[in-house]
């Protein structure tokens, strides 16, 4: 009877022990560790060689209000580290489209002797994050960083000369081989951004970049082989659309990249077509079993 009394009288002290500890308990080759802090309850898992794994989502669930966490990635790294949430910046990871030079802002006609035909740019993003904005994960803000090669053409009979750190195309009596500029530049695209059903999205934001000097080239008769200065800092209206991994965005310059001696402006526009690798490994990955990270007590 006394031994009962006693035992009695110690279990409040090792229910009280046994809530200040964490659980442990190991499932195959996983560890799995649930750990109470005051209203918060947060579950790690570790491999069999006692390394902490990646997690690709987290939820902590803290009376009764579920508080998911945001992550940040890049597509370049290994698949099995990709931090992967429900809402993904749609940015394409490699991109090529063509680009064009108008005389102003939401221009239609190109500015005078450039070439639409054979200008382009090509882009890689390596780095991004999102925030969403409801818990349906429809619609969020998104940022990330862009590296961009430009190559824009002019017309072969007009060469490019700069006067007072101004632009101005002279007219010569024979016509080049080449005649263009190339840059880069780095972009850092701000967008607000809404997932549609069918995995549609659509996505409208600005996009800052930072210019490099410009190298011009004329190839044939007459050579040319020099570095002109443009507008460092620049500002665009960027747009995304797609389905998907299959990415679609257009830029619209809002700042002038260089000035002509006679005052008119010049803005790069461009229209392109991408894919977002993160997406694509999603849709690969689909096709396996759904119960593949089930945990079975």
């Amino acid at each position: 009877m006394k031994k009962l009394l006693l035992l009695a009288a110690f279990l409040p002290l090792l229910g009280e022990a046994a809530e200040k500890e964490d659980m442990t308990f190991v499932v195959k080759d996983k560890k799995i560790v649930v750990d109470v802090d005051g209203s918060k309850t947060n579950v790690k898992v570790f491999g069999n060689d006692g390394v902490e794994q990646t997690k690709v989502s987290e939820m902590n669930f803290v009376d009764g209000q579920e508080v998911e966490q945001v992550y940040v990635g890049s597509p370049f790294l290994p698949t099995s580290n990709l931090q992967h949430i429900d809402f993904a910046p749609r940015y394409p990871t490699v991109w090529f489209g063509m680009a064009n030079i108008t005389g102003k802002v939401f221009g239609t006609s190109q500015l005078h002797h450039a070439r639409f035909s054979k200008s382009f740019e090509f882009g890689v993003t390596p780095y991004y994050m999102s925030v969403p904005f409801n818990k349906q994960n429809s619609m969020g803000f998104s940022i990330a960083a862009q590296l961009v090669w430009s190559h824009l053409c002019f017309q072969k009979d007009y060469v490019v000369t700069e006067t007072g750190g101004k632009w101005d195309f002279v007219k010569m009596d024979q016509r080049a081989d080449g005649n263009n500029i190339n840059y880069m530049s780095f972009r850092l695209p701000m967008m607000f951004t809404v997932d549609g059903s069918y995995d549609f999205y659509l996505g409208l934001g600005l996009s800052p970049e930072i210019r490099t000097n410009a190298w011009y080239k004329m190839k044939g008769n007459i050579s040319a082989d020099e570095t002109y200065k443009l507008n460092r800092l620049g500002l665009n209206m960027s747009v995304v659309w797609g389905i998907g991994p299959l990415v679609f965005s257009g830029s619209l310059g809002l700042t002038p990249l260089f000035k002509t001696v006679n005052g008119k402006k010049a803005y790069q526009n461009s229209c392109s077509v991408g894919v977002d690798v993160l997406s694509l490994v999603k849709l690969i990955n689909s096709g396996k079993k759904k119960n593949k990270n089930k945990i079975d007590f």
